[in-house]
């Protein structure tokens, strides 16, 4: 085996750190100039000296027997496997939300008597999804990655997992097993908090814009909503308060809607607590980092732009 360390031009390395890392058994410490997680991947899985890769953010902690259970299940090597991930339960309330909405949408994997499932081009959308921890034959996932189609010119920008994963999904499928797992550490820093939700609102335009499904209509309803109501006040002056109070009846409808679905969900007091805290201040974020996606996707689009990938 060997543990590639990929540094995307970290400013949190110190020369201590550094040396510790690179004394470990097999591991390999490579620098890089910041290009973000798409290309740094490319780059990595180019260098892998094994065809059989597991990707795993830095935030990701393997949980215990996770790699054991990947080597005692020689049978399914051949094919993509993704990770299931659970947020540090020492994390505070606030730092959970995005579990909390998980565990909203997809309440089956979350829950005690769930075990495994395949994950196909037909039930995509039915389940959590993530390279954070996800394990593969390196050829077949660099061969995804490299002709992954985006609607924008910024590979920086670009969705580097749904897109993959769905040609994967189309190909081969992909195996989910709560048996291999991990915990998250999530930002601790309100505003690296922040700067995630609107580079969330950003990539998923470039993740779902690119046929008409379920998620890419819901995400253009909720985009568009806002510019309606704000053309509706500009247009009707006269009635502003009649608007703004209906504006606020609405938001408050849909936020109580959504702790009613919390509620049925029956999630933990924790994560219903996130998503009340939350909520108010993660939407207006996440609508303006979808906003420019759409901008960023119309732009590529404008351009020409056929495939932003192709040259890798």
């Amino acid at each position: 085996f060997e543990i590639l360390i990929l540094d995307d031009g970290s400013k949190d390395l110190t020369d201590a750190l550094r040396a510790q890392l690179v004394s470990l058994t097999n591991t390999k410490l490579i620098r890089f100039e910041h290009q973000g997680r798409y290309k740094l991947r490319i780059s990595g899985l180019e260098i892998a000296a094994y065809n059989h890769v597991l990707l795993c953010d830095a935030r990701v902690r393997l949980a215990p027997n996770s790699l054991a259970f990947l080597l005692g299940n020689s049978a399914d090597k051949e094919m993509p496997r993704n990770g299931h991930v659970v947020f540090d339960p020492t994390a505070k309330v606030w730092m959970v939300f995005w579990e909390s909405m998980s565990r909203m949408v997809w309440p089956r994997v979350f829950s005690r008597d769930f075990s495994e499932g395949l994950i196909n081009e037909q039930n995509f959308n039915s389940w959590p999804k993530g390279t954070g921890l996800f394990f593969a034959r390196a050829d077949e996932l660099l061969y995804a990655m490299r002709n992954t189609q985006s609607l924008f010119h910024n590979d920086e920008l670009s969705s580097d997992d749904t897109l993959v994963l769905m040609q994967l999904a189309r190909t081969s499928g992909i195996l989910y097993d709560s048996s291999f797992s991990a915990y998250y550490l999530p930002r601790t820093k309100f505003s690296n908090f922040q700067s995630h939700v609107f580079e969330r609102g950003t990539h998923a335009v470039d993740s779902f814009g690119h046929k008409l499904s379920a998620i890419s209509l819901g995400l253009g309803l909720v985009s568009v909503i806002p510019i309606f109501f704000l053309v509706a006040l500009i247009y009707f002056h006269s009635k502003t308060l009649f608007l703004l109070y209906s504006g606020a009846i609405a938001v408050a409808s849909l936020f109580i809607l959504s702790l009613g679905i919390a509620f049925r969900r029956r999630l933990p007091l924790k994560h219903i607590l996130s998503l009340l805290m939350m909520l108010p201040v993660v939407t207006p974020i996440y609508l303006v980092g979808l906003y420019r996606g759409l901008g960023l996707a119309l732009y590529g689009k404008l351009g020409g732009l056929n495939n932003a990938k192709e040259t890798h």
